[in-house]
């Protein structure tokens, strides 16, 4: 799993993703603020992120600024496959 920071619906969010292949597949997405990051290190990674990552979401599906679509993995499938990794219980705050 991937993370970075992005736009999504107009607002600062940091996005999971896996990549298969050359397809990306998002796992999900957080909504942050600015002040949780407070470091010049991470001041220059949201800047340098959102730059190039702006989504919309909306109906289970990303699409980028390009109007490209990225699929998107479907919560009962993770949660059912993944029930016993921590790693995914703590992303979904199971």
């Amino acid at each position: 799993m991937t993370w970075c920071f992005a736009i999504v619906n107009g607002k600062l969010a940091e996005i999971f993703f896996d990549k298969e292949d050359e397809e990306t597949v998002f796992l999900g997405h957080a909504y942050v603020k600015v002040e949780e990051y407070p470091s010049k290190k991470e001041q220059k990674w949201i800047k340098e992120d959102t730059a190039k990552h702006k989504f919309s979401y909306r109906k289970g599906k990303y699409r980028d600024k390009n109007g490209n679509i990225f699929s998107s993995v479907d919560f009962d499938t993770v949660k059912h496959e993944w029930h016993s990794s921590k790693e995914i219980d703590e992303l979904f705050k199971i």
